[in-house]
């Protein structure tokens, strides 16, 4: 995670070396070069785990898109910080490994 400004956040992996963007329907692509889709908001809860939410289709709307992992890996589509999918503990670079 690259901090772009304050609790603003680009996702680039490790391996590919794309950044993680989303569109507005709430699906995600890896780009290889950074946008605004590709910007997350990061959102600290009060149980210690994090979210991360769509910059640019969660401005002036009703609902945001949160990025989320089911428990099968899988991405999916989420719209409540509330799900289990949503919530992150944050982690180091350091302890991946290809």
């Amino acid at each position: 995670m690259n901090a772009v400004a304050v609790k603003l956040y680009s996702i680039r992996g490790v391996v590919s070396k794309r950044f993680l963007c989303m569109n507005r329907k709430g699906q995600l692509s890896g780009q290889k070069r950074r946008s605004e889709k590709c910007i997350f908001q990061l959102t600290e809860l009060p149980n210690s785990y994090t979210t991360l939410s769509s910059m640019r289709y969660s401005r002036g709307t009703r609902w945001r898109w949160y990025l989320s992992i089911g428990k099968n890996g899988h991405v999916k589509r989420g719209r409540r910080p509330r799900q289990k999918g949503t919530n992150f503990l944050p982690r180091s670079v350091k302890d991946f490994k290809p």
